[in-house]
């Protein structure tokens, strides 16, 4: 006989109850970000949520779920792989920011929050809050000359930040 699988409590799972909190820099959690689908935002191993400042600034939150990496065949590898990754996007984000791109997402503020009663921190990036996310463009897209048309100008971030002065691609390889 198997046991049923725990349910995620606050000391087990912190990023899932984020829900209302307010974190560093004054942003209030708002809630659970989902896609227009109604499925819930965010990736293999992150929360998403909506977030807004006082000064009434939407945006959006990615908290990093390290509940996971425990279960990890190799605990200590798993917590450098997602801690090495973490720290790069908020260097590559920073990095894109100082230079002005203008064709790249730029974070807005990053951190860690304390969850109380947590075991862990979760770590966090925010970003402006966008009207969706790929899914959702995807779904409600004819995919037409226009619409390929649109990717390849976008498509120009990716070539400005790696054509950029500063060489990025270069630096952080």
């Amino acid at each position: 006989m198997t046991l049923p699988a725990a349910l995620p409590t606050i000391s087990t799972h912190p990023a899932l109850f984020l829900d209302g909190l307010t974190l560093d820099g004054g942003w209030r959690v708002t809630g659970r970000a989902t896609t227009v689908r109604g499925q819930p935002a965010g990736g293999h191993q992150s929360v998403g949520y909506f977030a807004e400042r006082a000064d009434g600034h939407q945006g959006f939150l990615k908290a990093i779920d390290l509940s996971r990496l425990i279960q990890a065949q190799h605990v200590m590898r798993a917590l450098q792989e997602v801690t090495e990754q973490f720290n790069f996007e908020v260097s590559l984000l920073e990095q894109c920011c100082d230079m002005r791109l203008s064709r790249v997402v730029h974070a807005i503020d990053h951190g860690e929050h304390r969850v109380p009663g947590a075991l862990v921190p979760v770590p966090y990036i925010i970003f402006d809050r966008a009207d969706g996310d790929v899914r959702d463009h995807l779904e409600a897209t004819t995919i037409d000359d226009v619409w390929l048309l649109r990717c390849v100008h976008h498509v120009a971030g990716f070539w400005q930040l790696n054509l950029s002065e500063a060489g990025v691609a270069q630096q952080v390889a």
